[in-house]
Order: C-alpha cells, then structure tokens, then sequence
C-alpha cells in the first residue's frame, strides 16, 4: 500500500492525460519535443545556422523545467499554466531566430492548448497574442518580411489561437454533457428513488386489503400475491403430502378439486367467473370456505397479458345460511301438523248441509288462508330439500302439452277474479320424460306470477312447441316487467322484485328459484326476457324424449 502510494507521488508530474496535468508533466514533456526535433536536425545534416539560437531555445526550455520543478509551487496552477505557457513561447521564439527553423514552431500548439484548457475563450485570444508577440513578430523582424517567411511565421498565431480555441469548445460541450447527464443522473435516481416508494406503498396497499388478490402473467404463471391470497391458499396445504392442489373442495364440501378446477388454473386458460365457491382445509371445523371471482387482463392491443384473481372469506356467510336452513326447515316441518289438522277440520265444518251463512264464510276464509300458508311452508320444505341436495323425482313419459292445459285451466278462475285475460296455445306430439307433478309445479308458478304481476286488462299467453330438440313453454304476459338489476337476481332464493314489493304483491320469494332447480334436475333451462312496463316473457327448455332418455 506504501509503495504504491510512493509510486503514485512520483508518477503524479507526468500524468499526460489527466483532466487538469501537473505543470512540471507538461514542461517535461515539452522539452523533451524540443530536444527530438534538435536531435532529428542533426541526424538529417541540418546545419543549425548563425547564434545557434535552436540551442539556445531548448537550453531556455531546460531553463524553465529546472524552475518549475525545484522552486515550491507558490503560486496557483492556473498562474503557473499561463507563465509557464508564455515562457514555453518564448522558448519557441528564441529557436525560430535561427535561419532554419524546423519543425519547432508546431510545438507552439501544446502551450496554446494548455491556455484553451484553463482559461477557455480567454485562453484561445491569449494563446494569439503571445504567439504572435513572442513567435511571430520576432521571426519577421529578425529574417524579414519576405514571402517564405510570412507564410512561415503569419499563419502560427491563428494555428494556436484556433487549437485552444478548438479544445476549449470541446471542452464546454463535454462538461455541458457532463453536467446533463449528472442532470440525467440525479432525476433518474430521484424518480427510480419515487418508484421504490411507489412500489412499497401499492405492496403495502396489496397486501392489507381484506381480500385475496393475486396476478397471472399471460403464459399463467403466478406474478404476484398478496398475504391474504396466500392464506387461502396455505389453507388447503397440509403436513401430509398431498397432490396438488391439496385439500381444496368444491362448493358442496365433499368433492375434491381436480389441478385444472382451481380457480388460478381456470383463469391462466383465460375463463372469467364470478363467486366460484371453494372449501380450502381437511378439518370440517376449521376449514374455510372462499369465493373466487378472475379477470382477463388485455393490454393497448387487445391481446390478453394475463388474468387477476379476488379470494374473498365467505365462511361465515355460509355458517349462517347454514343456521337458516336448518331454522326454516325445522319450522316448516313444524308448522305443517297443525295447519293439516286445521284444514282437515275446516273441511269436515264445510261439508255441514246445516251450517248458517255467516259461519260458512268466515270458514271460507280460513279455508283460503290455510290453504296459502300450506302452500308458503310446502315452499319452504321444498327449498330446504334443494339446500340439502336435490328434489326427489318421479320421471315418466308424459305429454307436456296436457300438463299445462290441465294447470292453465285450473288458473283460469283466478285470471277472471283479477281481470286478466289468459290464452293457451298447445302442441301435438310433445312428449318428453319428466316427473308430471314437478313440472306442473313449474307451470303453476310461471303462470300465477304472470297473471299476479299483470294489471286488470292486461293478457297472459301460454304456449307449447317443439324446437331444438326439445319442447319449450312459453309464458308471456303484458304485465310490470322486470329492471335488468333484478333480473340478474330474479332465480335467488328469497328475492322480490321492488316492483313487487312496492306493489304489496304477495310472495316470499321461493317460486322461481324453485322452479329453476327443478327445470335444471330434468337436464333443461329457464330463460327470462322482460322490460319494465311492457311485460315478461319465461321461456323453458326441456329435451325431447329420446334425448332425455340417452
């Protein structure tokens, strides 16, 4: 380490190419030019002419080395450039009195830039005017103002005037350069310096959000995850090794995911969904049930770049649905023994030849109301079978088309009663393979909404085709129409339209999402088609014959 720093002192006077040079490095340099091209005259048989004034510029060169090197640097370095600039030109004038010159007057170009490189445009004039008082106006004085050596002597001052001015104005455009790129520099630290807080700020955002959020790339490969992502997803892994993707269930609790169920698999082939329900954990009592909703994500082109994934904690939410099933099927059940015995005894009442008029209407009411509530707890028990799996069927050939006149004219009373004029159209040949008592259940619900949601006036159309390999009712009526909010909802469980509900329209909500399961158990479909103020129309889609029993 010593020695190096030895060698570095020692070495420091001749550093040629340092942004600012030791002036003894320089006048080192110099000197042992002017002592090359004298050495060079020699060799070639130049006689050095009267005075030898080459010598004795090289000796004033020596001169001013042997000061600069031995006097202690007193004065700054830029006065030191400039006298030993001035001096060096001197040296140069002293060799050029001479008859021959030689090539000495180029070496005028090194103190001429030493100038340019410390004093700029100052130093570029200076340089001029001292080869021109120092070089040029001796030169001519001494050999005349004769044609050879004004071409020799006039032209030095505007070679070192140029030089420095040259190496000056590069030297401005490289520092200005300079000072853009530290420029440049400092603002891209500053804004990578933004970036970073940027960053840890989102990340910080990312992962405190109470949902799970995680980030695909296009090829599905998983970019990011929040912490609450990777609890859910920690959730389904267990000390006993399992294949992926672990103990992750479907919604029913019981059927484990295959790899390309999950929702991350689902959504790196590019599928969107909304509240995909999943169970994650092997333990019933502490697992948790989450629903996963994916996005594609596309860039400016339009392609897709990869998908984006929200885990929401439902486990709660489905504690407590858990909690209302078991109530309203452990109330209906209960319900359903007093209101059999209260309408069996008001039908032994009724049968009464003798009862009095007044009597015999209050039991008319009773009848109608017991009827209704049988009918709301029937719902009810029906919705529990659907909570626990599916309604039990009885499938069997049977004519469609005869169901529903069978319930059309059945509803026809209650059409009158409320002014509605209801219209049936039925199709030959429309067999299918279905439980007659379900679907007429269908029928019943589709076409007591349809004449309960039309005002007095309005008309209620029934119809039977065959289409699609299938038979389709048709049940279309000019009634309130439903918002295109509610119909998103209109097969929930529970869910009233709030036309309905502003209307005091009887109902608890039950039909449809009834009617829907149902439909969906036979292997067909329920559509709906509505506009406010102008009526609905409920189409389902049952598979013909051959096509239900294969």
């Amino acid at each position: 380490m010593e020695e190096n720093a030895v060698w570095q002192r020692a070495l420091r006077p001749f550093a040629w190419v340092s942004g600012d040079p030791d002036p003894r490095g320089l006048q080192v340099g110099f000197f042992v030019l002017i002592v090359l091209d004298r050495l060079l005259r020699r060799a070639g048989g130049v006689p050095l002419g009267d005075g030898n004034w080459p010598l004795r510029g090289a000796a004033f060169a020596l001169l001013v080395l042997v000061v600069v090197c031995l006097v202690p640097g007193r004065w700054s370095r830029r006065r030191t450039v400039a006298l030993l600039a001035g001096a060096d030109l001197a040296a140069i004038g002293i060799g050029s009195l001479g008859p021959e010159t030689g090539g000495i007057g180029l070496l005028l170009v090194l103190p001429a830039l030493w100038l340019g490189n410390e004093f700029r445009l100052r130093g570029a004039v200076a340089a001029a005017l001292a080869t021109l008082g120092l070089v040029t106006v001796p030169g001519l004085l001494a050999h005349g103002l004769e044609g050879e050596w004004l071409a020799r002597f006039v032209p030095l001052p505007i070679l070192a005037g140029l030089g420095a001015l040259a190496l000056a104005a590069g030297l401005d455009i490289a520092e200005a350069a300079q000072r853009r790129a530290e420029a440049g520099e400092h603002r891209l630290a500053r804004a990578l310096r933004a970036l970073e807080a940027e960053r840890q700020t989102a990340q910080e955002v990312f992962d405190s959000v109470d949902v799970g959020l995680m980030l695909l790339d296009r090829e599905g490969r998983r970019v990011g995850m929040n912490r609450r992502y990777e609890e859910c997803v920690n959730l389904s892994l267990s000390d006993t090794p399992l294949p992926w993707p672990g103990d992750t269930f479907a919604a029913d609790g019981t059927t484990r995911l295959r790899p390309d169920e999950v929702p991350s698999a689902r959504a790196a082939r590019g599928e969107e969904f909304d509240d995909y329900r999943i169970w994650a954990g092997a333990d019933p009592r502490t697992r948790r049930c989450l629903s996963v909703s994916a996005r594609r994500a596309t860039g400016p082109d339009g392609k897709p770049v990869g998908a984006a994934l929200a885990c929401t904690d439902i486990t709660e939410l489905m504690r407590a649905l858990e909690v209302k099933d078991e109530f309203v099927a452990t109330v209906s059940h209960e319900l359903r023994t007093p209101l059999t015995s209260i309408a069996g005894y008001v039908s032994i009442l009724l049968e009464d030849a003798d009862l009095d008029a007044a009597i015999e209407r209050k039991l008319r009411v009773v009848d109608r109301n017991t009827k209704r509530l049988t009918g709301l707890v029937e719902a009810l028990l029906q919705e529990a079978h659907l909570v626990d799996g599916v309604l039990p069927l009885a499938p069997c050939e049977m004519d469609l088309a005869g169901v529903v006149a069978e319930r059309v004219r059945a509803a026809e009373p209650t059409a009158m009663a409320s002014g509605v004029d209801l219209e049936y159209d039925g199709a030959s040949a429309s067999v299918v393979l279905a439980d007659p008592e379900r679907i007429g259940q269908v029928v019943d619900n589709l076409v007591s909404n349809a004449i309960k949601y039309t005002p007095r006036g309005g008309r209620v159309r029934v119809g039977v085709e065959c289409c699609d390999a299938g038979v389709e009712l048709r049940v279309v009526d000019t009634g309130i129409g439903i918002s295109p909010p509610d119909l998103e909802r209109l097969f929930t469980r529970f869910f009233r339209t709030r036309a309905a509900m502003e209307a005091a329209i009887q109902g608890v909500g039950l039909g449809l999402s009834i009617a829907k399961a149902i439909v969906e158990q036979h292997g067909g479909r329920i559509e709906v088609a509505s506009e406010v103020g102008r009526g609905s129309e409920f189409r389902v889609w049952l598979p013909a014959l051959a096509q239900a029993a294969a």
